[in-house]
């Protein structure tokens, strides 16, 4: 989360000070490489012997996987601080439709925290408590995360909260959150953003895989994977044979349930292993 006017040097410095502290290995030389940036370049930058054009603005913000609204804020701070030597058309735009602003960014937090579908999915869940802290608890997640999903879904319109303040599900999706579901609308978001908050997501899910392996007895989980040699020009065909077979897997769980008493995460990881 970005502070206040932050801008994007101060970003910058505080996101390789944050790393560093993770991890004492990490070095600015690293950072650079992952900014896709020459290290002499970058060091200038951070002590602000060179400002940041709108290619490198735009790159930095695509290397560190910043949405609309994070992206607005730090475009903001630069013009403030006259950095950019003329206003970005992006930024204009978005202070003048701060209610469109709102939306996109409501949709690429949709996709890119895994959450989102996850509290949809557990309101059918058995014994489902319209409660946000016994949600928070039954998904390891914080309060916070839960209230402004919350709010978020029902502004989408994707979670109704009646009188009594019950939840229920309206997205339409029946198979949860598989990418080719509508979601309401939320993957009509712009291409760029929407890309970015699929690869957030995915980082999400991989952390969430990563720690099922440690704290769920195998009889409840499956992760195992496969070395193959094949022809490259058979990829695209391969993600297509995934993709049906994870949104049909996924309505033939839900169909042959009797009783919904768990929320799973179903997901696939189809990489070359070759450079």
């Amino acid at each position: 989360m970005l502070r206040v006017m932050e801008t994007v040097r101060s970003y910058l410095q505080d996101e390789l000070i944050r790393r560093c502290r993770t991890n004492p290995r990490y070095s600015l030389r690293s950072f650079a490489k992952h900014l896709q940036m020459n290290p002499s370049l970058l060091s200038k930058i951070l002590r602000g012997q060179v400002g940041v054009s709108r290619k490198r603005f735009d790159k930095i913000c695509e290397r560190m996987a910043l949405g609309p609204g994070e992206r607005s804020q730090l475009a903001l701070a630069q013009d403030q601080t006259r950095t950019f030597r003329r206003r970005d058309l992006q930024v204009r735009e978005m202070k003048s439709t701060s209610t469109q602003m709102r939306e996109m960014a409501d949709r690429f937090q949709v996709i890119a925290d895994w959450y989102h579908h996850a509290i949809l999915e557990l309101v059918s869940v058995d014994g489902f408590q319209s409660d946000e802290r016994w949600i928070a608890k039954t998904l390891a997640i914080s309060y916070s995360e839960v209230s402004q999903a919350r709010e978020r879904l029902v502004r989408l319109g994707m979670l109704e909260v009646d009188a009594s303040g019950q939840w229920k599900n309206v997205s339409g999706c029946d198979s949860g959150g598989v990418s080719g579901c509508d979601s309401g609308g939320v993957t009509e978001s712009n291409g760029r953003y929407n890309s970015i908050a699929v690869r957030k997501l995915q980082a999400q899910v991989l952390n969430l895989a990563l720690g099922a392996l440690e704290t769920v007895q195998a009889e409840r989980r499956l992760q195992q994977s496969a070395t193959v040699a094949i022809d490259a020009e058979l990829v695209l065909a391969a993600k297509e044979k995934i993709t049906a077979f994870q949104i049909a897997l996924a309505a033939s769980l839900q169909a042959e349930s009797r009783t919904k008493n768990s929320v799973y995460q179903i997901s696939f990881s189809f990489f070359p292993v070759t450079t």
